[in-house]
Formats: C-alpha cells, sequence, structure tokens
C-alpha cells in the first residue's frame, strides 16, 4: 500500500514494517486466562456483572492503560529497591569499618 504518493520516501511498506505493524494474537497474551481465569480474572469478572457494568472499547483501553503503567511502575521501584539492597551490601562487605 503506498501512503502519500506525493512525498519522496512514500511507498510501499515492506514486509519487516508490515510485521511490527501485525497485532495478530496479541489479544490472547491477556486473555489467555479468560473464561476460566485466575481467581484474580474471575473475580473481576464477577463484580463487573453483579455492578451491571459493560465494558466497551474505551473502558477496555483504560483498563489496560491502568495494568500497563501500574506494571511499569512496580517494575521500576522494585528495581531501585533491589540496587539500593545491592548497594548496602557491598558497602557492609567492602567499606565498612570493621570494629
Amino acid at each position: 500500500m503506498t501512503v502519500g504518493h506525493h512525498w519522496s520516501l512514500s511507498g510501499p511498506l515492506s514486509k519487516a514494517q508490515r510485521d511490527k505493524l501485525d497485532r495478530s494474537g496479541v489479544c490472547f497474551s491477556c486473555h489467555q486466562d479468560i473464561p476460566q481465569g485466575n481467581l484474580a480474572v474471575s473475580a473481576m469478572t464477577h463484580i463487573a456483572q453483579m455492578a451491571e457494568i459493560t465494558i466497551d472499547t474505551r473502558k477496555h483501553t483504560d483498563i489496560l492503560n491502568k495494568i500497563l503503567n501500574l506494571g511499569a511502575w512496580v517494575q521500576v521501584i522494585v528495581g531501585m529497591i533491589m540496587g539500593i539492597v545491592v548497594m548496602l551490601v557491598m558497602y557492609r562487605l567492602f567499606f565498612r569499618k570493621k570494629r
């Protein structure tokens, strides 16, 4: 597919570019636990049904955004804590004055 044929660098997408854009099967990465699910997925599903909350595309996108941000922050914070622990251990082993 050619996009914007009036631009000098425009042209059909290469296979590598098309492969980067391919998102087939991505939903399965999260939805593999649904409908059997684990306890957390099952609880969220039942709570949404009991509260009569309908999940439309916008709400689904908001939920995914929150999950991705939460996961990223947890990984960053855990990494920082582990770095501090390693530095404290190194300090105690090598730089602390012996009594």
